[in-house]
This record gives structure tokens, sequence and C-alpha cells, in this order.
């Protein structure tokens, strides 16, 4: 879902998460390359644990 809401493919409907792609956009000028691409479910378990902790522990000012 992420990476097509990256990509532009699906719209941002979360406002929390429209504060974060929000913030891909703004910043992505500052690198030379960029790219994205989805992980299968049953490989992303470390990935997916980080991202909910730091999701539950550092919120967007």
């Amino acid at each position: 879902l992420v990476v097509n809401q990256v990509k532009r493919i699906y719209q941002v409907k979360n406002e929390r998460l429209r504060h974060y792609h929000n913030a891909v956009w703004d910043n992505i000028d500052d690198f030379d390359a960029f790219s994205i691409k989805s992980i299968p479910r049953a490989q992303n378990d470390m990935a997916n644990s980080l991202a909910i902790s730091a999701s539950l522990m550092l919120p967007y000012p």
C-alpha cells in the first residue's frame, strides 16, 4: 500500500500517513536517486515490526 502511495498510484487517505507521504515528496529532490519497491509480507517481518514500533514511539511533528 505505502509503496503505491509513494508512487502516487493510490491516494493517501489516512491523515497520519499523509504527513509521512508529504515528507517523502518534500525531501525527494535532496537525493541523487530514489527507488522504492514492494517486499512480500513473508520477507518483511522484521521491517514491519520496526516500523510499527517507530510509529508508536515517535510522533510526527
